[in-house]
């Protein structure tokens, strides 16, 4: 028995913060920082895994209307890390590709 330890190839869509906030607007007129929702730090990458298009949030009846609706609460920091929901409204929409991203912050 090896106690060896493999890394793992694994493959991301990427998009830097600034694509984010930017499709954010475009498509929902939403002024969403990702910086701040997330507390991000400069030179960091997040990832977000199995973005669908189809949440858990759908689940628990979640309403994506209402995300947009009351994007100022997430864009100025009353609720905090939203990017998930919205890769996937993008994802569900036909913005996005489905995949496992790789958010990049860098000023």
């Amino acid at each position: 028995m090896s106690n060896e330890v493999r890394p793992v190839k694994k493959e991301f869509l990427t998009l830097r913060y600034k694509q984010l906030e930017t499709l954010a607007k475009e498509h929902y007129d939403i002024n969403y920082c990702f910086v701040s929702d997330n507390e991000a730090v400069n030179d960091k990458h997040y990832i977000y895994y199995g973005i669908t298009g189809f949440d858990d949030y759908q689940e628990y009846d979640f309403n994506m209307i209402d995300f947009i609706n009351h994007a100022d609460d997430f864009a100025c920091g009353k609720e905090t890390y939203s990017a998930h929901r919205l890769l996937d409204m993008l994802c569900m929409d036909g913005h996005i590709p489905a995949g496992d991203y790789l958010i990049t912050v860098s000023w």
